[in-house]
């Protein structure tokens, strides 16, 4: 009886030090794209998600954000092309645990379906017309701070992870938020 739990243990190990190879194959690449009034934007791939098909991790000042990106091997039955995207603002990554009853998250709120929309609406044009492959896109918060805003990093993170796969996209896309001071006119003289 001995002997068989040895070889059922053996077997297991084998196929993780198997596991672990293939997933410890990834090379970790990071580059930084330097904007004109010098914040420092920070792609980094590699580190997480390596069974995903694309992942980049985005970082601006102390905002992270981690994008996978996930495709079907064979075609979809639909004429359209079936995309999911998923955005999800974390409370942990706020550096808060949710206070309802069962300590977890619960349902996307208003803003993260519409960040998800935002992301969905940007990257979805530029696919090619007869790709009907079942794609799923996601958008987990790591971190955040008060001063830049994860929406447009996530953009910019899903756009960098599809571009990385192997998903034909005809990509990528660069998001950027102005903030533009309220100017007041009143009869064409700025106050």
């Amino acid at each position: 009886m001995l002997s068989k739990h040895r070889i059922v243990l053996t077997r297991l190990k084998s196929k993780i030090i198997s596991c672990y190879r293939y997933s410890s194959s990834s090379t970790v690449a990071s580059t930084d794209v330097i904007f004109s009034n010098g914040i420092k934007l920070n792609l980094s791939t590699g580190r997480y998600a390596r069974f995903a098909d694309g992942s980049c991790v985005a970082t601006i000042g102390e905002t992270s954000v981690l994008s996978t990106v996930v495709s079907k091997a064979k075609a979809s039955a639909n004429s359209f092309l079936p995309l999911v995207v998923d955005y999800r603002q974390k409370a942990a990554a706020a550096g808060r645990i949710p206070t309802n009853f069962m300590r977890r998250e619960l349902g996307p709120t208003e803003r993260e379906i519409l960040t998800s929309r935002l992301i969905d609406r940007s990257l979805r044009p530029l696919f090619p017309q007869n790709y009907n492959y079942d794609t799923q896109i996601v958008c987990n918060m790591l971190a955040v701070d008060t001063t830049n805003p994860p929406e447009t990093i996530a953009i910019n993170a899903a756009s960098a992870a599809l571009a990385l796969s192997d998903v034909p996209w005809n990509g990528p896309v660069g998001a950027v938020r102005c903030v533009v001071k309220t100017l007041y006119i009143i009869y064409g003289k700025p106050t």
